[in-house]
């Protein structure tokens, strides 16, 4: 109705001017509209209420328009010739209202839809898990503003020869870390899956495993060699499968010996359950 009624006055215009109490009137709406915006806007950001958040851009949007309406005023005044100031400013008023009003309009539509977050919040949360220890890629990040909260899903890939203990604590404390640097968030779920990259297939810990058992193997007395090394992750541990080489001349009772030592130490070795021996008598060349 304001824009409406300033440009009929526009189109046929009247000879008033308006006086000093209604530029007055215009300064103290001013004054006081600016300071509610400045403090309900805060209220927002503490609250994370667009509800508020609204309300405070209603209140800078009459602060605004009570500007242009002051500059209107205050022309039409000074320059009573210029008896148009005064519907312009209308104009100008209702225009800036009716664009206030369509962002509010928008940012409430994103949130019914449940909008997606900003691509800095984004990005903030894939490094907050990336640093996790014990991640190894953040696969999938589904992020979504639902009312003044925000709903959290991902997808992070951990060494695919984890036990489950171990992954569950991962997802806590990716949890605990996005909770505590990143405000107002809401449900989090974080999903495992193994990494199944080619030469990661042996996990971190089967390499460690496997590392300490070649060195058993080179360290024990009358071993020549060993080959085939085959690690099986079983329920109750590791089991271990390995050749081992020996010298064409060793007596059988020496051989059995010898494996059956190979097989106690390989066995004292954390995380492993059992251990199979295999003898060959030394390859030519060796």
């Amino acid at each position: 109705m304001l824009g409406l009624e300033g440009l009929e006055k526009l189109r046929r215009p009247e000879p008033t001017v308006p006086t000093w109490l209604a530029a007055g009137a215009a300064l103290f709406s001013i004054v006081v509209k600016e300071a509610l915006f400045r403090w309900t806007r805060a209220v927002a950001r503490r609250t994370g209420s667009k509800v508020v958040e609204a309300n405070a851009w209603h209140h800078r949007s009459d602060a605004l328009s009570s500007l242009v309406a002051l500059a209107a005023i205050a022309g039409a005044i000074l320059l009573p010739r210029w008896g148009f100031l005064d519907p312009v400013g209308s104009v100008i008023v209702a225009l800036m209202i009716g664009v206030v009003g369509f962002r509010v309009i928008l940012d409430a539509g994103r949130e019914l839809t449940d909008a997606g977050v900003e691509r800095e919040l984004r990005e903030r949360m894939e490094e907050l898990a990336a640093g996790v220890r014990g991640v190894r890629e953040v696969r999938r990040i589904c992020a979504r503003h639902i009312g003044n909260l925000t709903t959290v899903d991902l997808v992070v890939a951990v060494d695919p020869e984890m036990d489950v203990f171990q992954a569950h604590r991962i997802t806590e404390f990716i949890e605990a870390q996005l909770s505590k640097k990143l405000p107002r968030l809401g449900r989090i779920l974080v999903h495992v899956e193994p990494l199944a990259e080619p030469e990661l297939l042996d996990g971190e810990r089967n390499a460690e495993i496997r590392r300490a058992a070649e060195e058993v193997c080179r360290t024990v007395p009358g071993v020549a060699g060993f080959h085939d090394l085959k690690l099986h992750r079983r329920a109750s541990g590791v089991a271990l499968d390995i050749h081992l080489e020996l010298a064409a001349e060793a007596p059988l009772v020496e051989a059995h010996r010898v494996a059956d030592e190979v097989r106690l130490r390989l066995q004292e070795l954390p995380g492993v359950g059992s251990v199979l021996v295999h003898l060959d008598t030394e390859k030519d060349g060796d």
